[in-house]
């Protein structure tokens, strides 16, 4: 089967394997979409997802800072960095 080429695509395909908790696989193809667009602020959100559910707060936090440089009003990523900051 053929894997899409679109960052969208990759991006939510990525999304929906993390979820399965397929994280090497999501991993994958979020890179992916970040190779076509590395300004992708969904993709840059579902990163941050995945290191989170690595448990690996710094990366998280280096995500979400990917996110506020492309959106620096980006309410979800403001409040999880803020809580990720607080956790430590």
């Amino acid at each position: 089967r053929e894997e899409p080429k679109n960052k969208e695509a990759l991006n939510n395909l990525g999304f929906i394997k993390l979820k399965q908790g397929k994280l090497s696989e999501g991993a994958e193809l979020i890179n992916k979409a970040l190779a076509e667009d590395p300004d992708y602020e969904l993709a840059w959100l579902n990163m941050t997802t995945l290191y989170m559910l690595q448990e690996d707060n710094r990366k998280a936090i280096d995500a979400l800072g990917q996110v506020l440089r492309i959106n620096p009003g980006n309410k979800k990523a403001l409040e999880t960095r803020a809580y990720l900051l607080n956790s430590r």
